[in-house]
């Protein structure tokens, strides 16, 4: 296994850690706000009563947040990740440049 080989599975495997932390990241964050949505919607139900509408405003509810939870990645999913664990210099520059460009990344 030549060198640039080494490189590349090191970083696939960075990569893959990183997509499957800001993927966990963002079923917590929705699985909250969903949990918390429900929560309103159920002690809006019972102060105002039974009407034939709430299971459709919940409904609608669910999937606007399920929806803006799928929106949530950016052009790179994990940047945000990797700018918490290396300095932003790197991984800016690692995240905005092709594949090959990553292999001269400065050594600082």
């Amino acid at each position: 296994m030549s060198e640039t080989d080494r490189i590349k599975t090191f970083l696939g495997a960075v990569r893959r850690r990183l997509l499957w932390r800001s993927s966990l990241q963002t079923v917590g964050l929705a699985g909250g706000a969903m949990l918390v949505a429900l929560l309103v919607l159920a002690a809006s139900a019972a102060a105002l009563g039974p009407a034939s509408f709430w299971p459709t405003l919940t409904t609608v509810v669910l999937a606007v947040l399920a929806l803006g939870a799928l929106n949530r990645r950016g052009d790179s999913p994990g940047c945000a990740s990797c700018a918490t664990i290396a300095p932003p210099h790197v991984w800016w520059r690692a995240c905005t440049q092709p594949w090959p460009a990553i292999w001269s990344l400065p050594s600082s």
